[in-house]
């Protein structure tokens, strides 16, 4: 479908050689959610984390910190992940200056982590990730706040994602992706830099 949309543009525009995306991540919110519950007890206590990037905490120090003073708390790691799982259980945040911002900085980073490292046997688990991927797409930046409909922060907090289509790359992409399960990254603002730097993904 990708590459027959391609030919028909080409028909018309043959100057243009790359096609980017603006799509979904129809499943970062259930992933998040599920990992706070189960980095939470039914009580609010730290129990335990599903990792990623290989650190056994959901939040940095430093999130941690700006979280529990944003509450006039104590930081600690349990009041952290308890007002983090309460902020986001509604949308009112978006409207909130001063959480706006904190949150983005943890939504953002836990989103590329989503993107990059969760996977379906060696596959991204995230299905559209899956297909773009797949059809021979890198990955290449996050949108804060793309999507504020219901929907968009019902699925991913309201971020959204390019995928980048560049017509020299699409074949290899597809091979490194379908029989080694690596992810080409095209990192335009950064989102993802951590990923090239720790050999996660194969950046252009």
């Amino acid at each position: 479908l990708i590459k027959r949309a391609v030919k028909e543009i080409q028909k018309t525009s043959s100057q243009i050689k790359t096609f980017v995306t603006l799509s979904p991540i129809p499943a970062f919110r259930n992933w998040l959610e599920m990992q706070l519950h189960l980095a939470l007890d039914p009580h609010g206590k730290y129990s335990r984390f599903s990792p990623i990037t290989g650190r056994d905490q959901l939040l940095l120090d430093q999130e941690i910190a700006e979280l529990c003073a944003l509450v006039s708390r104590k930081a600690d790691y349990s009041t952290a992940l308890v007002e983090f799982q309460s902020v986001l259980q509604e949308n009112k945040w978006i409207h909130d200056q001063k959480f706006s911002v904190i949150l983005k900085k943890i939504l953002m980073r836990l989103c590329s982590s989503y993107i990059l490292l969760e996977k379906k046997r060696t596959f991204a688990l995230d299905p559209v990730a899956n297909f773009h991927i797949r059809n021979g797409a890198s990955v290449c930046q996050l949108n804060w706040m793309g999507d504020i409909s219901e929907k968009g922060m019902s699925q991913s907090y309201g971020i959204m994602i390019n995928y980048l289509y560049d017509l020299a790359s699409i074949e290899t992409n597809h091979e490194m992706y379908t029989t080694r399960g690596v992810i080409s990254l095209h990192d335009k603002n950064g989102d993802f830099g951590w990923a090239a730097n720790e050999g996660i993904a194969n950046e252009k």
